[in-house]
């Protein structure tokens, strides 16, 4: 199977664009002045963790200031949604999550504690293709 070279590939494009963007808002508007904190609204390890790692990384090169990852999983992402929304709009807490904290769990869960408008989508980071595997010696054929 080889998925994991692409995926590979468009984090590191996505790094090196994202890491000129910060550069350019540093120049300008001197941001961020103090630790930021990006919340992965996931358990550690998985695709989201690695891609706010992997970008805080170069985020904190290319600006000079700490950016701290802080896991909270729980209720489909729903947890570290609602942390963030309901911390100051101040730039300095951000969510690295799926779409599906802003489309599909409002409709899931009528009594969210966030609403969709609390929070801005920035940036498409990476797209992740969701695949179905069965064994090869299963009935199932494409």
């Amino acid at each position: 199977m080889r998925l994991a070279k692409p995926w590979i590939t468009s984090m590191l494009v996505a790094c090196g664009a994202l890491s000129t963007t910060i550069e350019s808002a540093h120049a300008q508007a001197s941001y961020p002045q103090k630790p930021v904190k990006i919340v992965v609204p996931f358990a550690p390890g998985g695709a989201s963790d690695v891609l706010a790692r992997t970008l805080g990384l170069k985020f904190a090169e290319s600006t000079g200031q700490q950016f701290i990852i802080e896991n909270r999983p729980g209720a489909g992402g729903t947890l570290g949604a609602e942390m963030v929304a309901k911390s100051a709009p101040d730039g300095y807490t951000l969510l690295l999550s799926d779409v599906s904290v802003l489309t599909i769990a409002p409709r899931l869960y009528p009594k969210l504690g966030y609403t969709s408008e609390q929070l801005t989508p920035v940036a498409n980071l990476a797209t992740f293709a969701h695949i179905l595997i069965a064994s090869p010696t299963s009935l199932l054929k494409t």
